[in-house]
């Protein structure tokens, strides 16, 4: 089927030869340990690059140290309980005085019936001294139920 002659076999031994004995040459010209300009340019490009990640871990750990010292406390609004002084003393019926940090319900309850909600949040915001978000929730929870 595929049969090569004596001439045509020397021939591809000759060509395979040649083409070992180049490669030989080119990689014994390198030194051992010495690398190419292309390697030398990926190592610098590798280092320059662990260089920048660290100074950004380095940059993230300083903003994170800066803000945990504004910050003392992990939650940053405090949270006070709300109480619903209606299902104490009746409904219709708010206590004479409010402790602290209780938000006045009836007024809330009042006012989200209104349909005032900005109104309401800022009463719950004042009353309680949490932040806008829990305020804005206990509001909603109030318009569902």
């Amino acid at each position: 089927m595929f049969s090569l002659g004596l001439l045509e076999a020397f021939i591809v031994v000759a060509v395979f030869a040649g083409i070992v004995g180049a490669l030989w040459y080119v990689f014994s010209r390198t030194k051992t340990g010495q690398l190419s300009e292309e390697e030398q340019y990926i190592q610098r490009l590798n280092a320059q690059w662990v260089q920048h990640r660290e100074e950004q871990r380095r940059e993230a750990e300083r903003v994170r140290h800066e803000t945990q010292q504004r910050m003392p406390t992990a939650q940053r609004t405090p949270t006070a309980p709300v109480v619903d002084p209606t299902a104490q003393a009746g409904v219709g019926a708010a206590p004479a005085t409010r402790p602290a940090g209780q938000a006045d319900y009836a007024a809330v309850v009042r006012l989200v019936q209104e349909g005032k909600l900005v109104e309401a949040i800022k009463k719950v915001r004042q009353d309680t001294g949490v932040g806008l978000a829990d305020a804005k929730r206990l509001v909603d929870d109030i318009r569902r139920h």
